[in-house]
């Protein structure tokens, strides 16, 4: 769905889906899947590179690294992102990144 979104809209929206995951953590409300899980990480990824944070490597599927980088992607060229973004997104999943070029 976030890959439907405008690149303007996709900053806002992970903000908000961050808060309602952390949210629904915290109350006990339900307890994290794998890709819920990789929703969180890609999250705090986009927040920590807006804030000039350092990020923390961090692992998810192969098919979800592609998927995020993807939207990093439009987020730099949309100038939503820093281009440094994407060699953040790199160092952050590199081996999630470096299985799916291998494939």
């Amino acid at each position: 769905m976030i890959e439907d979104l405008p690149a303007k809209a996709i900053l806002r929206a992970a903000e908000i889906e961050k808060c309602m995951l952390e949210d629904d953590v915290s109350s006990k409300r339900i307890s994290l899947t794998s890709g819920e899980y990789s929703v969180l990480v890609f999250c705090h990824f986009l927040e920590a590179v807006r804030f000039v944070a350092d990020t923390v490597p961090s692992a998810m599927r192969v098919e979800q690294t592609v998927f995020y980088r993807k939207i990093v992607e439009r987020l730099v060229e949309a100038g939503e992102l820093p281009p440094y973004a994407l060699a953040q997104f790199d160092a952050t999943f590199s081996s999630n990144f470096l299985k799916a070029l291998a494939t």
